[in-house]
């Protein structure tokens, strides 16, 4: 709820947070989410179509990377259309030092002056309400200080009328 994610926002900003790094199975860890999001993708009549190959393992927050993916796929499925597709795809970047994570819908899309502000705290689209998009407008904030913590990157590209792709990458060292 809100005051949970009031407080984890407050925690992520705060420097003397503590990340517990340990190593983590990514391959395992997108498809356990995954899994996890299509329950609530076949409410909407989503689909949930992934792509990773086996991944190397990383040094990470596995239950904060977990959080980042919920809160990612969760947003992509509210902003969805019925019959949709969303594609989480991974990677090992080209110079082989970092991993690639991309989720991507095909619903309404953000218009362009306005998606560099969906990382901010409480920012919410107003666009396409029609699901009645719930949540706080806190996820993604929460989401880029994570990644943030780990020195990866978090970013989005969009279009409107063809979705949004969210691409995090986290470095293997």
């Amino acid at each position: 709820g809100l005051v949970s994610d009031l407080l984890d926002l407050s925690k992520y900003e705060n420097t003397e947070f503590q990340m517990i790094f340990a190593d983590v199975h990514l391959s395992e860890l997108i498809e356990e989410v995954v899994q996890q999001m299509r329950i609530k993708a076949n409410k909407f009549n989503v689909e949930i179509a992934c792509n990773h190959p086996d991944l190397p393992v990383v040094k990470a927050d596995r239950d904060r990377l977990k959080q980042v993916l919920i809160n990612i796929l969760d947003n992509a499925i509210q902003y969805s259309y019925a019959e949709g597709v969303i594609k989480v795809v991974s990677a090992l970047s080209q110079d082989e030092e970092s991993v690639e994570i991309s989720i991507r819908d095909f619903g309404p899309g953000i218009d362009p002056k306005k998606k560099d502000r969906i990382f901010e705290a409480f920012y919410r689209m107003e666009e396409d309400r029609s699901r009645q998009a719930g949540g706080s407008g806190l996820g993604l904030a929460i989401s880029k200080d994570i990644i943030e913590k780990h020195h990866g990157t978090i970013s989005v590209e969009s279009q409107i009328d063809e979705g949004t792709l969210i691409t995090i990458t986290l470095p293997l060292s």
